[in-house]
């Protein structure tokens, strides 16, 4: 009899040669390890599709998952990460090949991670616990190898794929501010390259160390960092980066990178960040193996001139990077930032080149230190902030704005993009809602956009400090997108989730917002009420600041993810259903006793809520 370990190694020495095959134990009992080929197009498009699982309850064994996501017919691309080639409602019959590979994408629709499909219905719609294993007993069915007379209802698991009950939650993870700040032993020496504006920080030799007060044991106790970014460089949209297409797409050495843009620092002399940091890691223990600035600096090197980058998505019509920026000193007429892509070996004609900008001309350097990138200015969108992707539309783009930092306004907007699905480009953009108080943080699940709104006001007429729901997004902005006028916070289109769940702020009031896997939850950022100061921290009577926050987007209920953070901008969640985000430290090195200089500590920093 195979073991799933034995399983795991043979998936492992067999895809080492052909980078393409799956085991998959057909019987419930794990009496047999069977191996099975797939149909791929080629070890390398293979191998980046994921690696291998194991399936939930343990029944099944190990399977590899690289299968290819465009031409294999029967097997459809099984990467349990996100595969979209296929459409399977015709496949939902229990006739057409559906397989373990397709019922743990259909598992990660149910569980929010890729978008769900038309014929998604009924018993197919968010079921409430189903999981990887009971996608597989369905497959099983479905295969005939456990043929059920398929009537439209989900059958009952067999005992051992029955989902767990969820564990009781956990008590919050510390990060350590104002107590703990993240920085290196000598950090006025720790630095890589010889001009600052270009610097990228070492991989390891960092730790959190004690603000004024708090004590080395109290800081090796709180969450460690996972890297640093460095001072000052204010870390903002983070993404991994997984081409939907290969077309325009990035070279392979950035497939499944960690990106992170950086805003640019404010109060350093000399001015470091303004660009884009790509990561190599293990994204099954975080360890990062390698770096590198992907976008250089998009700031002069003498003089003020710059562009601020802000939030990154991969495209969803092709291989591109999408990028936000709040401040664009070369957009005529506005300075006010716009949306951007970053393509790779674009054919003639997939490129505006009146709409390239010159980066070169800059930092003196080109993107990905290659000519064959170019950086295109898609669509001018004043103080264009966060991004979130429509969930049943590929071609529809949601954008949030912010005031804060942006030398125009955008009067409180949301924006729809309208991507064309033939060139990449913008096709139309359209103000979807307006006159909300910074609505920063948005994000999709199903058909709602939910929106983070600023905690400096809680005036109910501009909807500050809430959690709200835009219902049935789509329809709506495809009318606006016709002409319609934007909606106003008082519309009742614009639901309430929750409203004034902490007190009013004065610092790091902008929020962010990012939907947990499964849409049961959205996960608010909470900023520190201060630069910093040792009373500054939540004290669990109304006041979350220092925090993220897990809102109920049913209840509105509102509880404690993770404390012990200064201000949270970037938020995405890994294939593992992770968190992963940016954290700042205190400027001017405030709070960090014996400072020889504030340009040098603390660092800013990337950490990781693990679920």
């Amino acid at each position: 009899m195979d073991t799933p370990e034995s399983c795991q190694a043979k998936c492992e020495a067999e895809a080492d040669v052909c980078g393409a095959w799956e085991y998959e134990n057909h019987s419930f009992d794990n009496k047999e390890c069977e191996l099975h080929e797939a149909s791929v197009v080629s070890v390398e498009q293979t191998r980046a599709q994921g690696e291998c699982e194991l399936t939930e309850g343990g029944a099944l064994g190990y399977r590899c998952c690289w299968v290819a996501t465009e031409t294999a017919s029967s097997h459809a691309g099984a990467d349990w990460a996100g595969c979209t080639a296929k459409d399977r409602c015709g496949d939902f019959n229990g006739v057409n090949n559906f397989t373990i590979g397709d019922a743990l994408y259909v598992a990660q629709m149910w569980a929010g991670k890729v978008p769900r499909t038309a014929c998604m219905g009924g018993d197919f719609d968010q079921r409430n616990g189903f999981t990887i294993s009971d996608a597989v007993y369905v497959a099983q069915v479905w295969s005939g190898h456990e043929r059920f007379p398929w009537e439209g209802a989900m059958p009952p698991a067999p005992p051992h794929l029955s989902p767990s009950p969820p564990p009781p939650p956990r008590p919050a993870l510390d990060y350590g501010f104002p107590r703990c700040y993240t920085g290196f032993s000598n950090y006025d020496t720790a630095w890589i390259n010889p001009t600052a504006h270009f610097e990228v920080r070492p991989l390891e030799g960092f730790a959190k160390r004690p603000y004024e007060g708090a004590s080395a044991s109290e800081c090796d106790a709180v969450e460690a960092p996972l890297i640093a970014l460095g001072p000052h460089w204010s870390p903002l949209g983070l993404v991994r980066y997984e081409p939907s297409s290969p077309r325009n797409a990035l070279p392979e050495r950035y497939h499944g990178a960690l990106l992170v843009a950086s805003h640019g620092s404010w109060n350093r002399d000399p001015w470091i960040g303004y660009s884009v940091n790509a990561y190599t890691l293990d994204w099954g223990t975080y360890a990062v193996s390698s770096q590198e600035v992907l976008i250089p600096p998009l700031r002069q090197r003498q003089g003020s001139m710059r562009i601020r980058p802000v939030d990154l998505l991969p495209s969803p019509v092709d291989g591109s990077l999408l990028m936000t920026a709040d401040r664009d000193d070369w957009v005529e007429g506005t300075r006010g930032g716009a949306l951007y892509r970053v393509v790779y070996g674009a054919a003639p004609g997939d490129v505006d080149t009146a709409s390239v900008i010159d980066v070169t001309a800059i930092s003196g350097l080109h993107v990905g230190n290659d000519a064959a990138f170019q950086l295109e200015r898609l669509a001018a969108l004043p103080c264009a902030r966060q991004m979130a992707r429509s969930t049943s539309s590929a071609t529809l783009l949601y954008v949030s704005t912010f005031d804060g930092f942006c030398p125009a306004s955008a009067g409180g907007a949301i924006y729809v993009v309208e991507l064309d699905a033939a060139s990449g480009r913008v096709a139309r953009t359209a103000t979807l809602a307006r006159g909300l108080h910074d609505p920063q943080g948005i994000d999709t699940d199903g058909s709602s956009l939910f929106i983070a709104t600023g905690g400096s006001s809680d005036n109910a007429a501009t909807r500050g400090s809430c959690v709200l729901r835009i219902s049935d997004v789509d329809a709506l902005a495809q009318l606006a997108l016709d002409g319609a006028a934007p909606i106003e916070p008082i519309d009742s289109r614009i639901e309430s989730v929750t409203c004034g769940f902490t007190r009013v702020q004065r610092s790091h009031s902008w929020r962010s917002l990012r939907v947990v896997p499964g849409g049961t939850h959205a996960v608010v950022s909470v900023g520190a009420d201060c630069n910093w100061d040792p009373g500054c921290a939540n004290d669990g009577q109304g006041d979350l600041q220092t925090t993220l926050v897990y809102v109920d987007l049913e209840s509105g209920e509102v509880t404690i993810a993770a404390r012990g953070i200064r201000n949270a901008i970037g938020l995405f969640f890994d294939p593992l259903g992770n968190l992963l985000f940016t954290s700042f430290g205190s400027d001017w090195a405030a709070g960090i006793p014996g400072a020889t200089s504030h340009n040098n500590v603390p660092e800013d920093v990337v950490e990781v809520l693990r679920r």
